[in-house]
């Protein structure tokens, strides 16, 4: 028997036969004899392959894996396997797969498939990497496992930039890739993500937004829903969000042999004033099954029409949700000029009901929010608006007013 020996190399697990007589165990027997098979290890992987090396077959730029033989014996790679999973083998060497000692190998991760593709000059998976949030699990011939390298722990970001192995058997972040040679030296190190000032969701109100990093770095950003870049705008004071809908998009870039950091991006709705034709007024959640009163036997949330014209809801629904393709009521009738109207919600019916322990009722025209209002417990009480319709100023009040003006507090 072999005994199985596990070393942590950085993120890198390998796993390999080690000299010696051997312990016993049943889990030793499906190792590698060492003294026939050569160490092989995953010697760098370029999971955002932009401009670095096109492959020899299809002529494109696609992730690939580097292979080297660090023993001083040849490597026969036959049946052995790549994966991007722990779970099982994906794509297997061809017979008579050699590598030689020192050598590399690099294979293709495009999903282009060696064996279904018959004389091509390189070698090809039949699965692609994830970009930079996967694993590369090398196996030998006898499905042991012999190697994973998880590429999630090195916070990669930004194309062309690899995880290489260094002599020492540790990993490097590098912009430098070296396909088919020795690996580059040239370490870097990957940018903070910037903070945002506020959450993401919906605001009745403008909002300045505030964007921060540490260490000196110079944030990019974007209002258009485009990937933020170094050539993208420089973030050098709060930006005002004021439209319906802006998604913002940041990186942060510290000085030095640094990458830029993983993108953070929120979006914004804001509810502007000249949307609410018709508001929220008042919304009672505690539901009593057993009363005699409709108004208290079921939620609602009462409208208010502040115009003086009728308004038509067939393009109207109400929910509890800030999502457009959340469970919706749709709405239907008028409601009539300065006036108000009831609207009984039931989770039969409706998809969904509010809570009495704190919710949010939805106000959409179309797909779009034109009122919503946030509520903590309501336990016999109803939560209702005052003063100017327009200001977010709402109180509960045990004094339920449907389909009437709100008793002021």
């Amino acid at each position: 028997m072999i005994k199985i020996s596990s070393v942590l190399i950085g993120t890198l697990v390998l796993f390999s036969g080690c000299g010696g007589g051997g312990d016993g165990s049943t889990s030793s027997s499906t190792g590698s004899d060492p003294k026939t098979t050569p160490q092989v290890v995953i010697n760098e992987v370029l999971a955002d392959n932009n401009a670095t090396i096109a492959d020899p077959d299809l002529n494109r730029y696609s992730d690939w894996i580097e292979l080297k033989n660090i023993s001083s014996k040849v490597a026969d790679l036959s049946g052995f396997g790549l994966s991007d999973s722990e779970k099982k083998i994906k794509w297997k060497f061809p017979d008579n797969t050699t590598l030689q000692p020192g050598g590399l190998l690099l294979v293709w991760a495009d999903d282009f498939n060696v064996t279904a593709n018959p004389n091509p000059v390189a070698l090809h998976t039949n699965f692609k990497l994830k970009s930079n949030d996967d694993k590369v699990v090398l196996y030998d011939n006898k499905g042991t496992l012999l190697a994973v390298l998880n590429l999630k722990d090195y916070k990669t970001t930004g194309p062309d930039v690899s995880v290489a192995r260094n002599s020492d058997g540790t990993y490097i972040l590098t912009n430098t890739p070296t396909p088919n040679r020795e690996n580059s030296s040239s370490e870097v190190t990957v940018s903070k993500t910037p903070d945002f000032s506020h959450k993401e969701g919906v605001y009745k109100n403008p909002i300045s937004l505030t964007i921060t990093a540490g260490n000196g770095a110079t944030i990019y950003y974007t209002l258009d829903g485009s990937k933020p870049t170094t050539e993208s705008t420089v973030y050098a004071a709060p930006i005002q969000i004021t439209a319906n809908k802006t998604t913002v998009k940041a990186i942060a870039k510290e000085p030095g042999n640094t990458l830029p950091s993983k993108i953070k991006s929120k979006t914004y709705v804001i509810v502007s004033e000249d949307q609410r034709d018709i508001v929220i007024n008042e919304i009672f959640s505690d539901n009593n099954k057993s009363s005699s009163n409709q108004y208290r036997k079921y939620d609602w949330v009462e409208l208010y029409n502040p115009n003086n014209i009728d308004i038509t809801l067939n393009n109207y629904k109400l929910s509890d949700k800030k999502n457009p393709q959340a469970d919706a009521k749709t709405l239907d009738g008028t409601i009539n000029a300065n006036s108000y109207k009831v609207f009984f919600i039931e989770k039969d019916t409706d998809g969904f009901a509010l809570s009495d322990s704190g919710d949010s009722a939805v106000l959409y025209k179309g797909s779009t929010i034109i009122d919503f209002e946030d509520f903590g417990k309501l336990k016999g009480v109803s939560y209702s608006r005052q003063g100017d319709i327009w200001d977010n100023n709402f109180t509960k009040t045990t004094q339920i007013t449907p389909n009437a003006a709100n008793a002021q507090q």
